[in-house]
């Protein structure tokens, strides 16, 4: 207004800086909210996409009757746990996913958490993240694959941990044609 040749009067000036100040304060509170409650709201999520499965499941078998006792839905409950706590803000893929901007961040996590969920391959779920990535097929790829294999494996782990009078060792196996330095250095490990 000064610039324009305005006058501009102390009390507006007093009230411009309180209503800044108080956004301010409300932006850090939600913050803080926030980080207090992201591993309750990842929890919750998980959750309700388990009710969901629970539900599904239940529905199946009302359909289809007794079925064969042998049946049970393959649905990586372990997997999926680990992607959408791994996945939450302050944590190693969530702060990866928020580099790319809040409504690209949740479009590559929604892409990763329902692709698992659906029991997809990671090659098709770079593809369904990539139009987020900015159509940039290799990273959508490489974001892809760490990370739906890192929840399974760390679900492997989990399990082999569990179960430590059966199981008393792994081997790291890597894919020597296309696996990243890190996993080729692991190959062979016990």
């Amino acid at each position: 207004a000064e610039a324009r040749g305005e006058s501009v009067e102390a009390i507006k000036l007093i009230q411009l800086h309180r209503l800044t100040t108080l956004e301010s304060q409300v932006e850090a509170e939600i913050r803080y909210a926030v980080n207090l409650n992201a591993a309750t709201i990842t929890d919750a999520q998980a959750e309700a996409v388990l009710a969901a499965r629970i539900s599904a499941e239940d529905l199946i078998r009302t359909t289809l009757g007794a079925g064969p006792a042998s049946w049970q839905p393959a649905f990586p409950v372990g997997a999926f746990r680990s992607l959408v706590g791994y996945s939450a803000d302050g944590q190693p893929l969530g702060l990866l996913l928020s580099e790319l901007g809040p409504a690209a961040g949740a479009s590559v996590r929604k892409s990763l958490v329902t692709g698992l969920a659906r029991g997809l391959n990671p090659n098709v779920v770079a593809r369904e993240a990539r139009t987020a990535l900015g159509g940039n097929m290799v990273r959508a790829t490489t974001i892809a694959r760490t990370e739906i294999l890192r929840a399974y494996r760390t679900t492997a782990l989990e399990t082999y941990r569990a179960n430590d009078d059966v199981v008393t060792g792994w081997q790291w196996v890597a894919n020597l044609g296309g696996a990243c330095s890190v996993c080729i250095a692991m190959h062979g490990e016990i």
